[in-house]
């Protein structure tokens, strides 16, 4: 891993990262009183249509999320919201409470919300986080699952809850949802439950990044920088391509990540990640 740092190329690294109980920080919450603070949660389109032959092209049961924040559409929760949302019901250490509250919470959320959504980049600490008690308990959580071999990410959580702006801790939940179906005449609409993919579109971060899978998986594609496909369609000081997903060239590098599973990438890389339905991260920003 330092090798890579210096190197400014991506790595990973199979096991090594603990796993978050997002059940027990739901408990956590209603203890406290805590609701988390105000997050966006963000609603996928569905995927569009192309040539591709990719396994990761288009397809009915992958919803795409677009990191330009123009094209973003939000619904706002308290982040112990998405605890509820995303917690197994094998969380709850046996209390069955607090494991009904949960389910009850989750259920109308639902039924308020049934769209594919993705709980990205929800800031738990440092850059762009408001400080409350669930909140730091989950960044302190998240910084005792980063794997040993990255101690720059440690130090960076560590920085993160102790206010530094430069560094942040964030998590990232793929929620599934439901997707609609219209007939060929238009007269008919059927919507189909289903637990769909998310995938990024192309783009770049101006920080270094460490990713740690606590459940699901995660296929992150890497581009060099200076990968002339995507950099010239690129609107100037933009971080995204804008080309199609199903025109960018072959990945340089692809990875799969797992549960406990970590991987680094530099600045400037462009990524595509696609995250399976129930897929659980969280990420600490090196900036």
């Amino acid at each position: 891993f330092e090798a890579a740092l210096q190197e400014h190329q991506p790595f990973m690294a199979k096991g090594g990262a603990a796993g978050l109980s997002l059940g027990q920080a739901f408990g956590l919450g209603l203890q406290l009183g805590d609701g988390g603070g105000s997050v966006q949660v963000s609603v996928a389109r569905p995927a569009p249509a192309s040539p591709s032959t990719s396994p990761l092209s288009a397809s009915p049961h992958v919803a795409v999320f677009d990191g330009a924040l123009e094209a973003q559409r939000h619904v706002p929760m308290q982040l112990i919201d998405v605890l509820a949302l995303s917690a197994d019901p094998g969380e709850f250490d046996g209390d069955p409470v607090t494991a009904l509250a949960a389910a009850a919470s989750a259920s109308a959320l639902r039924k308020a919300h049934p769209e594919p959504l993705y709980a990205c980049q929800l800031p738990l600490a440092g850059a762009g986080a408001v400080m409350t008690p669930l909140r730091r308990a989950l960044a302190e959580g998240a910084r005792d699952c980063l794997p040993s071999w990255a101690p720059v990410a440690v130090a960076a959580a560590t920085a993160a809850l102790e206010g530094n702006p430069e560094s942040s801790v964030n998590a990232w939940v793929c929620l599934g949802g439901s997707r609609r179906q219209v007939s060929a005449n238009c007269e008919e609409e059927r919507v189909q439950d289903e637990e769909l993919q998310t995938r990024t579109e192309t783009h770049y971060d101006g920080y270094h990044n460490v990713m740690c899978v606590f459940e699901g998986r995660k296929t992150v594609e890497l581009w060099p920088p200076e990968t002339a496909d995507l950099t010239r369609t690129a609107v100037c000081w933009s971080h995204h391509a804008q080309c199609r997903d199903y025109r960018c060239p072959k990945a340089a590098v692809t990875y799969v990540l797992e549960v406990g599973d970590a991987a680094f990438w530099p600045e400037g890389w462009w990524h595509r990640v696609t995250s399976a339905p129930g897929t659980r991260a969280v990420n600490v920003w090196l900036l």
